[in-house]
């Protein structure tokens, strides 16, 4: 994640990535609209974005997910600041 200022590393759980797919994409279009519209930081947002798209990750139909999944990974996913 880049912002005029600083550059941050947006560690997600450790876990297994399955795939990326066009649900997980889509998952994290989605994601990305929904912060644009609630004007989230941009931490937010990208700890946001990460973690819709890793919820839907996770589900083996790779359909949807519910905002309790995400809220959990959200927890989960670290920002790391790389510089300043």
């Amino acid at each position: 994640m880049l912002s005029k200022h600083k550059y941050c590393l947006i560690e997600p759980p450790s876990g297994k990535i399955i795939s990326s797919s066009r649900v997980t994409n889509g998952a994290f279009l989605g994601a990305f609209a929904v912060g644009l519209d609630r004007r989230y930081e941009q931490e937010k947002f990208a700890k946001f974005c990460l973690s819709a798209s890793l919820a839907v990750n996770n589900l083996a139909s790779h359909t949807t997910c519910n905002k309790k999944e995400i809220d959990t990974l959200f927890k989960k996913v670290k920002i790391r600041e790389i510089s300043r």
